[in-house]
C-alpha cells in the first residue's frame, strides 16, 4: 500500500510539472507571435489576384479568416478578377457575399474599392 501511494504521489507531481511547463510554453509562444494588423488611422488590404477556376481561393480566404479569429491578422480582402472563368467568378462572388470585409473587382477597379475605404488617390501623386 505504501509503494502504490508513493507511486501515485510521484505521478500526480509529474503531471502537475508537465502542466506548468505546457502553460509556460503557451504564454511565451503567445507573447512573441507576430500579428498583422492596421494601427492608428491606417488600413491594411490584401489583394488576391484570382484566375481561372480559382482553385485555392476558398482555402486562402478560410486561412485568413482563421488567422483573424486568432487575432493574428486583420485586413480588408480584395479579390481581383484577373481572368476568372464562370465557375471561378461565381465562387469569388459567393465568398465576397458570404463574408464581411471582402470585395470583388477587376484590376482596373482596385482604385475605386480603395477609395470606397477612404484612400485618396491625390495623396500619393
Amino acid at each position: 500500500m505504501v509503494i502504490s501511494l508513493n507511486l501515485l504521489t510521484k505521478g500526480v507531481v509529474a503531471a502537475a510539472i508537465l502542466l506548468i511547463i505546457l502553460a509556460v510554453i503557451i504564454v511565451i509562444r503567445s507573447a512573441f507571435r507576430p500579428s498583422v494588423k492596421p494601427s492608428g488611422g491606417t488600413a491594411l488590404f490584401t489583394v488576391i489576384a484570382a484566375r481561372g477556376h480559382a482553385e485555392r481561393l476558398e482555402e486562402t480566404i478560410c486561412g485568413m479568416a482563421q488567422l483573424e479569429r486568432r487575432g493574428l491578422y486583420k485586413a480588408r480582402i480584395i479579390i481581383a478578377d484577373c481572368g476568372l472563368d464562370s465557375y471561378g467568378r461565381k465562387l469569388a462572388e459567393l465568398l465576397a457575399e458570404d463574408r464581411d470585409g471582402i470585395a470583388l473587382c477587376s484590376p482596373d477597379g482596385l482604385p475605386g474599392v480603395l477609395e470606397d475605404c477612404g484612400w485618396k488617390r491625390d495623396t500619393y501623386k
